[in-house]
């Protein structure tokens, strides 16, 4: 079995974990019918990013990228359905849900009205979807901010971070293997955030809060 055989078994158990981490908080938005510290606007993103990710990797025949991101769209989906049935006010969500729908329409009537022909139009779409695949792992960073800042760890679960780190780091090596950009490009700030978070950790954990 080849090394590139190797890291699409482990991308395709790390990120299907990772997926999974929004049930819990989803379960228990559902059962209290509370949306606080519900990240909706990652979910959403999500949604945006593994639409694009799904079509790119259908396009280069990548079956796993392919895969797993049609099972995180359908999750994705899933977990912004229930925050809108959850939430009191809808007009928020549903403005950035409208916003998001705006930009896929153009995206797509840009590829199919000016792109066209391949290979600019996998190219396109793949960097599309990675850049917001780097933005939504590049987040954080505010929270990292505030955590040297304040010399704390808030907000920073320990299994999250590791599963995160895995997962971004198995996707960088796998993309760095398959030689594409548009797969190992968004891990490389990702995977420096999640560091940045667990140094935060190892700094601050069990200390207690300043103010």
């Amino acid at each position: 079995m080849e090394t590139v055989d190797i890291m699409e078994y482990v991308c395709l158990v790390v990120t299907l974990l990772m997926f999974c981490t929004g049930i819990v908080p989803c379960s228990s938005m559902y059962k209290s019918g509370s949306t606080k510290n519900v990240p909706f606007e990652i979910f959403l993103l999500s949604v945006v990013s593994c639409s694009g990710m799904f079509h790119y990797g259908l396009l280069i025949n990548n079956m796993t990228l392919a895969f797993l991101n049609g099972v995180g769209l359908f999750l994705q989906i899933c977990y912004v359905a229930v925050y809108l049935m959850c939430v009191r006010s809808k007009s928020w969500p549903m403005t950035l849900i409208l916003l998001s729908a705006v930009y896929l329409l153009g995206l797509y009537y840009y590829l199919f009205a000016v792109v066209v022909y391949e290979p600019e139009f996998s190219s396109t779409l793949g960097q599309s979807a990675s850049l917001v695949t780097m933005f939504i792992l590049c987040l954080p960073i505010f929270e990292v901010i505030s955590n040297f800042r304040n010399k704390n760890c808030d907000g920073m679960p320990l299994v999250m971070l590791a599963g995160g780190t895995v997962c971004g780091a198995s996707w960088l090596f796998y993309g760095m293997l398959l030689d594409d950009p548009n797969i190992y490009a968004p891990n490389i700030p990702g995977v420096i955030v999640n560091a940045l978070k667990l140094s935060a950790v190892a700094l601050y954990s069990g200390k207690a809060k300043r103010y």
